[in-house]
């Protein structure tokens, strides 16, 4: 067993700060026995003593970094108590012949493609760096490889997987119609909305599968095709809003040609084309879309310095009174703190003086409700 299996777990029963959830797993999970919960918990509090030392010793970047990093292994060494191995199983089959029934429950009739769990890739497909892929008839027919869903077995994590193979699910449905197009654009959308978040859901509760779609969609620098995906995401909220989950199990039942065509009269804003049967709205889905989609703050992605000072900017507070009283040098506070006002705007200072500013309403979500709405980049400079 890959030993960050239980570092995975943790850390998707855990809301962090980080923007980086594989930068963080690389750091943390390293030179460590990750053997059993009470070793990894031991590991981690170890690393975190570490890290505060470093950061007291530190200035700069590297201070707020090493504080930050400390933080959020504070938090997910409190996950730790009382999670078991089981959560580590995954049982591919019954995963899906559970999320089966959810579908047919709303609609949706899976074509009962089979799971394989593979070490390597059919060809062409061995060049992709995917954890998951879907091939259909028309790759059966092109490349000889049986259709179905395929999982790569090194990348199996705890709960991660189980979204994962809920997300190809849909694509199974999708694909059962129309296997000449190409599986792209708002089918990413069906396979986000219904899969990931939907079935994950039902599946894992909200809120891992909120955790889990944050860590993987919402992840700083994201890949192109996982910005995309966002895109795709909601723009298919757009079509639940006004049809529900019988408007979606509509368009997707009628396979990838029904689903292009639902694309194009969205993108020309013809809503009333797009399909003539709703109903069913889900509140539970409702709050996970908004919370994931609608109200996910994206762009407060800061550097660990920037991140680390966000928290003593007061109304009232000059830049050096922030500086003397957070730890950090007047130099390197004084052009975090420039850009945090000139180039973010989170508040209006006159003569290095802040004079307007909502950021305690964010500090006081991160006190009582452990929400942050800042997220810090982790910096190999600052390693």
């Amino acid at each position: 067993m890959d030993q960050r299996k239980r570092l995975y777990a943790a850390l998707y029963s855990t809301v962090c700060g980080f923007s980086s959830i594989a930068k963080f797993v690389q750091i943390v999970g390293q030179d460590g026995d990750l053997s059993s919960w009470q070793s990894t918990q031991q590991h981690l509090e170890s690393l975190s003593a570490e890290f505060r030392t470093r950061s007291a010793h530190s200035d700069g970047e590297k201070r707020a970094q090493y504080w930050l990093l400390a933080d959020d292994i504070d938090k997910v060494c409190s996950q730790i108590v009382g999670m078991r191995d089981d959560c580590l199983s995954f049982d591919a089959d019954e995963l899906v012949d559970r999320f089966a029934q959810e579908l047919s429950a709303i609609g949706i009739d899976t074509p009962g493609w089979p799971v394989r769990v593979v070490r390597n890739f059919p060809s062409p497909f061995d060049k992709y760096s995917w954890s998951a892929f879907c091939p259909d008839a028309e790759d059966e027919k092109r490349y000889g490889i049986p259709k179905g869903i395929y999982l790569l077995e090194k990348k199996i994590r705890p709960f991660y997987s189980t979204a994962l193979l809920a997300h190809e699910l849909i694509h199974t449905v999708a694909g059962s119609r129309n296997p000449e197009i190409f599986a792209m654009g708002l089918e990413e959308g069906f396979t986000e909305l219904l899969g990931s978040l939907y079935l994950g859901s039902k599946t894992l509760g909200n809120d891992i599968a909120r955790n889990l779609f944050i860590y993987s969609r919402h992840t700083s620098p994201i890949r192109p095709n996982w910005s995309a995906y966002l895109d795709h995401a909601t723009q298919l909220t757009a079509i639940y809003r006004r049809s529900g989950l019988d408007g979606l199990a509509s368009i997707l039942n009628g396979g990838r040609e029904a689903i292009r065509e639902a694309e194009k009269k969205l993108l020309l804003g013809r809503w009333d084309d797009i399909t003539d049967v709703s109903g069913h709205w889900d509140r539970n889905f409702d709050d996970l879309i908004d919370s994931t989609l609608i109200t996910f703050p994206r762009s407060y992605v800061l550097t660990p310095l920037q991140r680390y000072l966000v928290d003593f900017i007061r109304e009232g507070k000059t830049f050096r009174e922030i500086c003397t009283e957070s730890g950090i040098n007047y130099s390197d506070g004084k052009s975090a703190l420039e850009y945090l006002g000139n180039t973010v705007t989170l508040f209006i200072d006159d003569d290095e003086k802040i004079e307007f500013t909502n950021l305690d309403i964010y500090s006081e979500l991160s006190r009582q409700h452990g929400f942050s709405a800042f997220r810090y980049q982790i910096l190999d400079s600052a390693l």
